[in-house]
């Protein structure tokens, strides 16, 4: 159809009476006078519009398909910061293995909906959990404060916390099962001191997860509230842990004698009960406080002061011991080294004299034989005779040597008469004068 007929408004009115009808042949050509126009064929109004709409709306649907697409890639990115480690879900399974299941830090990618990530801290991320299940009740003012106000003289069993020891003895049955040696029972010998009492503790559990795809499998579904599980568990292994090891001890040696080795039994049994359950955590223990119960704090003060003065006593007591020890160790030596040296002194003077009398007796020997030779008759007898003589004079001139050494060195000397038989005289040393003992003693000194 032509633009004239489309538009009848249009069309020229006729003139000079009604006009001829088209001929009947449609190949009639159409001479170049005609003012007929040939145009693309168009749509009415309404079919116009329709195919308007329908074209918007096809070029809104790709917009929108382009951007759910987009949508839907861009929702699979995530994110991972330096603190931590990711682990993929896909279908509900862990996606990968070994360390290529964790994604380290920086931006990855995942399925959405049908995958899932799950956060969780470094390996070096350090996690902290105060626990105070043990430790007895306060109220918010006074853990402010530091320090209970209430006057309360019994415990309340259902609110305070604590842990009962028992009797210490050396029990190898404590960590049955356990491998590794845990102190308990090292170098001790077989005690049994029954102790019922009551110890109040916090603790602070440091711990790191060391293996995130056993983490995750065995205990943790990453979300917020699922720490709450982490936190019920670790509570709870090492409240088992504590009070084992205490049920094995006396307070004394919990909170006075060994704290740090009750620290190390407890940490050794909870870690243990942490590798057998396998959810990939490492912990650390440390104990933030401990304490008896405050409504007998009065006499346990009192003990105290009695241990503080008996430990003084007995430090005392060591020191003086160690010093009278040490004094006799001196005087010991200085005795020994006395002894040593006038032993020699006197080996020496014995060797001397030894070897002087051999000397003596050889010259003896010599004198007789150069007297008495070979070929005079009787040799023997007379040699023996002469040997004899010549001994009694030479004995007889060193018991007179040795007199007058000692008549030398004498201060006062009596000599006294003998009336027998007898030409031996006796002589006596007596020192009347006080004055002499005092000189001799000072002359000892100076030697």
């Amino acid at each position: 159809m032509t633009e004239q007929q489309n538009n009848p408004e249009e069309q020229p009115t006729p003139q000079n009476g009604p006009q001829p009808a088209p001929p009947d042949d449609a190949h009639t050509e159409i001479s170049p006078a005609s003012p007929v126009v040939v145009e693309h064929e168009r749509l009415d109004p309404a079919n116009q519009a329709l195919a308007d709409a329908l074209r918007i709306s096809f070029m809104i649907l790709k917009l929108v398909m382009i951007f759910v697409v987009g949508l839907f890639i861009a929702g699979g990115f995530y994110q991972v910061e330096q603190n931590q480690r990711a682990v993929e879900l896909l279908f509900g399974r862990v996606q990968g293995v070994g360390r290529e299941a964790i994604a380290e830090p920086g931006w990855h990618w995942v399925w959405p909906y049908v995958g899932e990530v799950i956060l969780i801290p470094a390996p070096t991320a350090l996690q902290t959990l105060d626990v105070d299940s043990f430790w007895y009740y306060m109220t918010e003012k006074e853990k402010v404060l530091g320090k209970v106000t209430r006057s309360e003289k019994t415990l309340q069993i259902v609110r305070d916390g604590y842990s009962l020891t028992s009797t210490r003895r050396a029990d190898r049955t404590l960590l049955r099962g356990v491998s590794g040696d845990s102190g308990l029972d090292r170098g001790e010998e077989e005690l049994s001191v029954t102790d019922y009492n009551l110890v109040h503790t916090k603790w602070r559990i440091e711990y790191y997860v060391t293996d995130p795809i056993t983490f995750v499998r065995n205990l943790w579904d990453g979300r917020k509230q699922g720490w709450f599980i982490v936190d019920r568990l670790l509570r709870s292994v090492l409240s088992d842990a504590v009070i084992n090891v205490s049920a094995h001890r006396d307070i004394d040696w919990i909170l006075w004698q060994n704290t740090n080795q009750f620290t190390n039994d407890v940490e050794v049994l909870m870690t243990a009960r942490l590798d057998a359950l396998d959810i990939g955590l490492t912990a650390k223990l440390i104990l933030t406080d401990k304490s008896i119960p405050h409504q007998v704090r009065a006499a346990f003060d009192e003990a105290t002061a009695a241990r503080s003065m008996k430990n003084a006593m007995l430090e005392t007591a060591n020191a003086r011991a160690s010093e009278i020890v040490n004094k006799a160790e001196a005087q010991e030596k200085i005795i020994i080294a006395n002894a040593n040296a006038y032993r020699k002194i006197i080996v020496n003077a014995a060797q001397a004299d030894a070897a002087y009398i051999d000397e003596v007796l050889d010259k003896i020997n010599s004198k007789t034989r150069e007297r008495f030779p070979d070929n005079v008759p009787d040799c023997q007898a007379r040699r023996k005779q002469a040997f004899n003589d010549l001994l009694n004079e030479t004995v007889d001139q060193l018991y007179q040597e040795m007199l007058r050494e000692v008549m030398a060195a004498a201060d006062e000397t009596i000599v006294l008469p003998v009336t027998t038989a007898d030409p031996m005289e006796v002589r006596v040393h007596i020192s009347r004068d006080p004055k002499i003992e005092r000189q001799k003693a000072k002359n000892k000194e100076k030697r």
